[in-house]
């Protein structure tokens, strides 16, 4: 991975830290050497404390396309496996949260495990299977305490 790549990537992932904390009222961190560190038991890309019930893994690339949803391969399913295990580990609930440059943020979960305060079909979401995809803002506004 290029130094543009990993500086865009960090970037990423303080920025929804950084929207997460606010959400949460919480302090989190960015995992120390994030994707280095995540092959030990770490909690993701973004710790925080023991309350924090996600697993979060960020992902900031142009190798995706939101039609990728609709079929049974691609990148965003591959990553939605990769982070589906690793939670697993962790016991926590989990979140890929992604986006691409000049894009919305995205954010993909197990549906039933995400705590909505109002309707689901009150909110532009994609579901398939057992996952749902929503923006980041929405799954904010909905599910943060």
């Amino acid at each position: 991975m290029g130094r543009k790549s990993r500086t865009k990537g960090h970037g990423f992932e303080r920025q929804v830290r950084n929207i997460l904390q606010d959400a949460w009222d919480m302090q989190l961190e960015r995992t120390p050497m994030s994707g280095g560190w995540g092959k030990m038991k770490t909690g993701g890309d973004i710790l925080g404390n023991d309350d924090f019930p996600f697993y979060i893994e960020c992902r900031k690339q142009e190798t995706w396309r939101l039609d990728q949803l609709f079929t049974v391969k691609g990148v965003l399913w591959e990553w939605w496996e990769e982070v589906k295990e690793k939670s697993k580990l962790e016991e926590r609930t989990p979140l890929l949260i992604f986006s691409r440059n000049h894009a919305p943020i995205y954010v993909m979960s197990y549906t039933e495990m995400i705590p909505f305060h109002g309707d689901l079909n009150d909110i532009p979401c994609f579901t398939r299977d057992d996952a749902i995809v929503l923006l980041l803002e929405h799954f904010v506004k909905e599910c943060s305490p």
